[in-house]
C-alpha cells in the first residue's frame, strides 16, 4: 500500500486527468447503456487495461532494472496516447447517448447559419473551385498523417532535449499538459455542442466530386468517426496548440514549420468537407485558450 501511495504522489495532474475522464466515461455509459451492450463492455475492458498499463509503467520506471529507462519513456508518453484514445473509447462506448439524454439537438443548422453570416455560404462550398485530383490526394495525406506526425514530432523533439529518466524535461511537460487539456476539453465540448459536419448533413449541396476519395470520405464520416466530432475542430486545435508551444519553446525554424503545417491541416479539414468554417475558427480559439492556460500554469 505504501508503494502505491508513493507512486500516486508522483503522478502529474495531466495524466491523472486522463484516467479520471476515463472513469467518468465508464460511469456515464454504464448508467446509459447498462450491462447489456457488449461493445460498451469491451470498451470498458480496454479502458481498464489502459489504466493498468500506466500503473505498470509507473512501477517499472521506479524500480532499478535494465528496463527502467524504457518503462520511463512509456510512463511519460502513455498518458498522451491514452488521451488520444479517449476518442475511440467515446465512439465504441456510444457516448453520444449522453448528448441525447441531455436533450441537446445537433447544431449543424446553427453552424451553417454562422458560416453564411461570416462567409456568405458554407465555407466548404466556397472551396469547390479548388477541387483537383492532386490537391485532394495531398489533402488526404496532410489531414490523416499530418494530424499525428506534427504533435508527435514536436513532442519528440522536446522529450529528446532532456537526458536521463529523471530529467525535468520541462518543455515536454508543458507540451503534454497542453495536448491533454486540448483533447479532453475538446471531447467534452463534443457532448454539449454536437455537430456532424457538412459531409454528413449536406452532401447533396456539393456539385463537385472529390473523385475516388469520395467513397473513402463517406466511409470515414460514418463508420470511423464519433457521430458529433466537429465543434471545435480538433484537427485545427491540436496542431495549432503544437505550433504555439513550438513557437514559444522550440527553435524558431521548428515553430514556423509547425505553424505552417497547422495551417495546412486546418485547410484540409474544410477542403475535405469534414468541417464548417466556424469549426475551424473555434478550433483556433480553443487552441489559444489551451495555450494561455497551460502557459500561465507553467
Amino acid at each position: 500500500m505504501k508503494n502505491y501511495r508513493a507512486l500516486l504522489s508522483k503522478v502529474r495532474r495531466d495524466e491523472l486527468s486522463v484516467f479520471v475522464f476515463y472513469g467518468l466515461l465508464i460511469l456515464i455509459t454504464l448508467i446509459l447503456h447498462g450491462w447489456s451492450n457488449s461493445s460498451v463492455l469491451v470498451t470498458h475492458g480496454c479502458i481498464l487495461a489502459a489504466i493498468g498499463m500506466q500503473v505498470a509503467f509507473w512501477r517499472g520506471a521506479n524500480n532499478p532494472s535494465k528496463w527502467a529507462r524504457w518503462f520511463c519513456v512509456a510512463r511519460d508518453w502513455w498518458p498522451l496516447m491514452a488521451a488520444i484514445l479517449v476518442y475511440e473509447a467515446m465512439k465504441y462506448s456510444h457516448a453520444e447517448a449522453f448528448t441525447i439524454a441531455l436533450g441537446i439537438e445537433p447544431q449543424d443548422p446553427l453552424m451553417l447559419q454562422v458560416d453564411e453570416l461570416l462567409f456568405g455560404n458554407a465555407f466548404p462550398l466556397l472551396l469547390e473551385p479548388l477541387v483537383a485530383p492532386l490537391t485532394v490526394a495531398v489533402s488526404w495525406i496532410v489531414y490523416i498523417f499530418g494530424y499525428a506526425v506534427l504533435p508527435l514530432g514536436v513532442g519528440g523533439y522536446f522529450y529528446a532535449s532532456g537526458s536521463g529518466c529523471k530529467s525535468s524535461r520541462e518543455t515536454f511537460w508543458v507540451f503534454r499538459r497542453a495536448m491533454i487539456l486540448g483533447l479532453l476539453g475538446g471531447f467534452t465540448i463534443y457532448w454539449f455542442v454536437p455537430v456532424a459536419g457538412p459531409l454528413i448533413v449536406m452532401p447533396e449541396a456539393f456539385t463537385v466530386s472529390l473523385g475516388e476519395t469520395g467513397a473513402l470520405a463517406s466511409m470515414a464520416s460514418t463508420s470511423l468517426r464519433y457521430p458529433w466530432d466537429c465543434f471545435p475542430s480538433l484537427h485545427t486545435a491540436m496542431p495549432m496548440v503544437t505550433a504555439f508551444v513550438a513557437l514559444k519553446y522550440a527553435p524558431r525554424w521548428l515553430g514556423l514549420v509547425a505553424l505552417l503545417s497547422a495551417i495546412m491541416i486546418a485547410f484540409t479539414a474544410v477542403y475535405l468537407r469534414f468541417h464548417y468554417g466556424i469549426d475551424v475558427i473555434a478550433g483556433v480559439l480553443w487552441a489559444l485558450v489551451v495555450y494561455f492556460v497551460t502557459k500561465k500554469r507553467s
